[in-house]
């Protein structure tokens, strides 16, 4: 969509009224007489909300009325598109979520009036969810971001506060009473699981295996783990995720590693370039390196030997 230049449109004087106006996405609006501050007051009041509202016009009440929900569901990924992104521009995974909550509610309502969207639209949404075998949270999840969306919709004044807070009043499914699937608990990992694994990995992953269990780290912390976001200075060595789950409410994540972790971790941190602090831990380098050792010790040639074993022809 055009908008003019970067500066917007410019309050200017009509010749024969001698008021003023502008144009904002190809539409003339007027101000009242140019000469007066009440024009420039309201022009500037005018061009601040634009601005605010992504450059575009606010709905009138009949051109609110047009708005499907196809509309506010393509409006809301422009949106999430910019708006969930971690500190260094890379997405986060609610878009994809959003995307496929989306799913059944354009399936069924693309062509709603968006305020007509009601308790009643919501509930029939939740039950195609239900019905595709979705898990009794996951639906729980994904009702909430239509709540959610919906709500971005109010404050973006395409549909009536009214709509938005009909939709909250939907309470969520509670485990037992509804004919949504149920999941089993997530428990923790035991060591005999973990024990009749580490053989089968290379050193690299074997000891991130190893750190997660002493630790409690997520593997994404394993995975970027940097010598200089470690504090090694103490008894117990601090390890701060410069990327962690919760970075953006502005909470910060310490990673203790005591000694068990410690003796896991020693050899590789050795490995790390002094001229390089901030190169991983583990790289994916030295993995495939013993990866393809590995298996140039377990190849055989055609007499069954392996490569490794000279052979012994005649003189």
């Amino acid at each position: 969509m055009n908008t003019g230049s970067k500066q917007g449109p410019s309050l200017r004087r009509h010749k024969k009224t001698g008021h003023g106006f502008a144009r904002f996405n190809g539409k003339q609006i007027w101000f009242g007489p140019y000469d007066g501050p009440e024009a420039h007051t309201r022009f500037a009041a005018f061009k601040a909300e634009w601005e605010a509202n992504g450059r575009r016009l606010p709905l009138d009440e009949r051109s609110r009325a047009m708005v499907t929900v196809a509309d506010v569901v393509a409006r809301y990924l422009e949106h999430a598109e910019v708006y969930y992104r971690k500190p260094d521009g890379t997405p986060t995974h609610e878009i994809v979520n959003t995307r496929y909550t989306v799913k059944p509610l354009i399936e069924l309502y693309a062509l709603r009036c968006a305020a007509q969207f009601d308790l009643r639209c919501l509930k029939t949404v939740r039950e195609r969810m239900i019905n595709s075998g979705l898990a009794r949270s996951t639906v729980n999840d994904r009702v909430w971001r239509i709540v959610h969306i919906f709500g971005w919709a109010a404050e973006e004044e395409l549909t009536p506060p009214e709509t938005y807070g009909s939709l909250r009043a939907l309470r969520p499914l509670r485990r037992g009473r509804s004919r949504a699937r149920e999941t089993k608990p997530v428990r923790s990992v035991s060591w005999g699981d973990v024990a009749a694994v580490l053989d089968l990995g290379c050193a690299p992953v074997r000891a991130m295996i190893l750190l997660q269990w002493h630790t409690g780290m997520r593997p994404g912390e394993v995975v970027q783990l940097k010598k200089v976001d470690l504090d090694l200075s103490g008894p117990v060595w601090l390890y701060r995720p410069q990327r962690h789950k919760l970075e953006h409410h502005g909470k910060d994540r310490v990673v203790a590693i005591g000694p068990k972790a410690q003796e896991v971790l020693s050899p590789f941190l050795l490995r790390v370039p002094q001229a390089i602090p901030d190169a991983p831990v583990f790289s994916p380098k030295d993995a495939m390196t013993e990866r393809h050792a590995k298996a140039r010790a377990a190849r055989k040639t055609p007499c069954g030997r392996p490569m490794s074993e000279p052979s012994h022809g005649r003189d």
